[in-house]
């Protein structure tokens, strides 16, 4: 059988799929546990081109990426998430940030322990509630609704605590080397306040 100029034949890995002046057509398939149902939809050139270069680990064919995309998009709606899926989603999601600002310190020599800090904690802190989110939605339990509070009050002032131990010298390990002691003074005002 002649195959038409223009149209796609299917996935192959490793060839790109034709597109038309303005859509690109991709033939994929969602799989809901053992049943695939064939799927075809039109997206614009930009979109595939994006599609195209989105580097996702174990998917390689625009197929492939839509069916970790939907999947994904899914948890989410779904709130079915545990802390560990969680934890790696917003990893994933600051990672570019992460990349480049150490490649850049490395080739400047230069680092901010604001920076590190943070990056380490946010991901943790978004793990941490959309866990308890999800279970909290379940339960509906105010004793649920505590431990939310209880853990974000942990881990909010274990920040707290790590960044105003920088400002104990007038200099830290940042990129600006005042930016935490140029600003320790609204901190003292305001523990002095509370101390009243």
């Amino acid at each position: 059988m002649t195959k038409q100029p223009g149209k796609a034949t299917g996935d192959h890995k490793g060839q790109r799929e034709p597109m038309d002046k303005s859509m690109n057509m991709i033939k994929g398939s969602i799989r809901g546990g053992m049943k695939t149902v064939p799927l075809s939809t039109r997206i614009s050139q930009e979109d595939a081109e994006f599609l195209s270069a989105l580097k996702i680990d174990d998917a390689n064919t625009p197929s492939e990426k839509l069916r970790v995309i939907i999947a994904e998009a899914r948890k989410r709606q779904e709130g079915m998430q545990d802390y560990r899926s969680s934890l790696l989603m917003y990893q994933n999601m600051l990672n570019r940030l992460v990349t480049v600002s150490r490649e850049l310190e490395m080739e400047n020599q230069i680092h901010s322990e604001i920076v590190f800090r943070l990056t380490e904690w946010l991901p943790d802190m978004m793990a941490f509630t959309t866990a308890m989110g999800s279970e909290l939605h379940r339960s509906r339990s105010v004793e649920d609704l505590k431990k939310i509070e209880e853990g974000i009050t942990d881990r909010s002032f274990r920040l707290f605590q790590s960044i105003l131990q920088m400002g104990i010298t007038d200099s830290c390990p940042c990129y600006e080397t005042n930016a935490v002691s140029k600003r320790m003074a609204e901190i003292v005002n305001l523990v002095n306040v509370i101390q009243k």
